[in-house]
């Protein structure tokens, strides 16, 4: 997680101040979306389940001393959502299947969950700020896991220039993200080959 953008908000946090919940929100939503789907192994109901923590706080309009409070608050408040809604599905071997991880079980760790959320917050960001093309094709490439010429067909350009801009893209992403962030995003595309 980028410390700057976490320590923006005055201490403390008031989330019942609409500007405050909506940079807490955008800056939050898509790295716990990650991290409950990690859980649930479905991106619409994790988004469902994020959306409805969310809803909850704006109702409740909690305070929080400091961000990391608050980081530890929404990241412990999305694992029990999950794990409520784990408990909603209607047999055992439901829940077992939504809750494997690869059946690696130092993958199914909450703090290790939580890491990859930061890391997945910290590369969404860096993709954000790249040249709207070279945005388009990384994402597609490696959010969407879509191949180069599924792309070049869905963009309507050539199967040369998707390459160029994905060399261009991670170029600039390895400048801007975290070594280690860079590493991750490179390990996890190979994993999905």
């Amino acid at each position: 997680m980028n410390q700057d953008l976490e320590l923006q908000s005055p201490i403390p946090i008031d989330l019942g101040n609409k500007e405050e919940f909506t940079s807490i929100y955008n800056l939050y939503y898509e790295p716990l979306c990650f991290f409950a789907e990690r859980y649930v192994r479905d991106a619409d109901q994790a988004e469902d389940i994020i959306a409805g923590l969310f809803s909850r706080l704006w109702q409740q309009s909690t305070a929080f001393n400091d961000a990391e409070h608050l980081k530890a608050y929404l990241y412990r408040a999305a694992a029990n959502a999950c794990y409520t809604h784990a408990k909603s599905l209607e047999n055992l071997k439901a829940r077992e299947d939504h809750y494997a991880i690869e059946n690696d079980p130092i993958e199914n760790t909450f703090f290790n969950n939580m890491i990859k959320a930061g890391i997945w917050a910290e590369i969404y960001r860096a993709i954000d700020k790249l040249p709207s093309q070279c945005a388009q094709v990384i994402k597609m490439s490696f959010v969407e896991d879509l191949k180069n010429p599924e792309i070049a067909d869905k963009l309507g350009i050539s199967l040369q220039t998707v390459k160029n801009h994905k060399h261009r893209g991670l170029s600039i992403l390895r400048g801007t993200v975290s070594k280690d962030a860079f590493y991750f995003l490179l390990l996890y595309a190979y994993l999905l080959k």
